[in-house]
């Protein structure tokens, strides 16, 4: 069992989380008016909870400041790369070279409750936001990660010129027996998204075989709990490179949500993780509003490249992460890690959530 948080140190930790909105940079767009098309898909009938509320105001007010902060010039101009790698976190290869797990452990590591995560550098990413998470909620998260290596149970690349990582399958069956054998209170997956077969041939994300490789992968794992990130909002052009070129005018770098919106693609992940007894948590709402994507919030850049998030955007956000993975805490009622993510009472956000289930990589 998840063990006890007092409410004062839940209230401090929330307090400081917060306190670093006072200082957000802000960009010069105009705010939604309510017209786009995407808006009806985030308009749900019950009010949000208050995290998740600040939050979405934070990213629309993140369309109304223009110029880059010191801070702000200061990562970009940082060539250590502040992201989410971690040294055992397997990196991708082009042999069959796989000869054991190396699991990485982050948050409260003495905890006996265990939170899974599994896939490629689209999982590694958030492994900043889930050991905050995990330190302050006193819960282990134990990482299985390959980069460029899909959790699907068919050989895929990422990408046609990208070598194929013929361990990756061998590293994918390892890590369902592993995590299987701690008996999780939650296994978190997430990966990005694959179009190329390893044969060079393309894949579509919105067809059946797309959908069955899912739901065939997660129903192998066992868990009390299982959530599916989907949704991701990529940039639509290397934001060092553009923020560079646009010191006073950041505004020119934030990226239109439909540039990675797909409707087809993400109800078939919505359908095909339900299918395999997971929950699908959309993460767009994360860094995008209904129309637009900044690329700075709360002082802190939202991309590394035009996939990856920062280490820093990554924590800033991890109140917002986990309270949508606590959403899942409506259909696996026997998984107590879920209700402390959700940070409120079940039963005043459970209509929230139900509301924002269905909204295809936008809850």
């Amino acid at each position: 069992m998840v063990e006890s948080v007092s409410r004062k140190s839940k209230t401090r930790w929330l307090q400081l989380t917060f306190a670093s909105f006072a200082c957000f940079l802000t960009i010069a767009l105009p705010l939604d008016d309510g017209t786009n098309a995407y808006a009806s898909l985030t308009d749900p009938t019950s009010p949000p909870p208050k995290i998740f509320s600040d939050w979405q105001s934070l990213l629309k007010s993140s369309l109304t400041i223009s110029k880059a902060s010191p801070a702000v010039i200061k990562q970009l101009t940082d060539t250590r790369h502040p992201r989410y790698f971690n040294n055992c976190f397997q990196g991708r290869v082009s042999s069959s070279n796989f000869k054991k797990l190396t699991p990485c452990h982050f948050g409260d590591v003495s905890s006996k409750t265990k939170v899974v995560l599994m896939g490629d550098s689209f999982a590694g990413e958030w492994t900043p936001a889930l050991d905050k998470l995990g330190k302050s909620m006193h819960f282990e998260v134990v990482a299985n990660v390959r980069f460029s290596c899909s959790f699907l149970n068919i050989a895929v690349k990422s990408g046609p010129a990208a070598p194929l990582d013929s361990g990756c399958l061998s590293f994918n069956k390892a890590a369902v027996a592993y995590a299987n054998s701690l008996n999780p209170s939650l296994v978190v997956l997430s990966q990005n998204l694959y179009r190329t077969r390893s044969d060079g041939s393309s894949l579509d994300p919105g067809g059946s075989t797309y959908a069955r490789a899912i739901t065939t992968s997660i129903s192998q794992i066992h868990a009390q709990a299982k959530v599916m990130f989907f949704g991701f909002a990529f940039a639509s052009s290397d934001p060092k490179i553009c923020l560079s070129r646009n010191l006073t005018s950041v505004q020119n770098c934030s990226t239109p949500l439909t540039t990675s919106f797909s409707e087809s693609w993400f109800a078939n992940f919505s359908n095909a993780a339900k299918a395999g007894g997971a929950y699908p948590v959309g993460l767009s709402s994360l860094s995008c509003t209904t129309s637009f994507c900044p690329s700075i919030v709360g002082g802190q850049l939202v991309h590394q490249d035009q996939g990856h998030f920062m280490q820093g955007f990554a924590l800033e956000s991890a109140p917002v992460l986990g309270q949508l993975i606590g959403c899942a805490s409506s259909k696996f009622t026997t998984s107590n890690v879920l209700k402390f993510l959700l940070q409120v009472p079940t039963t005043s956000a459970a209509s929230w959530c139900a509301a924002y289930s269905e909204r295809l990589g936008q809850p």
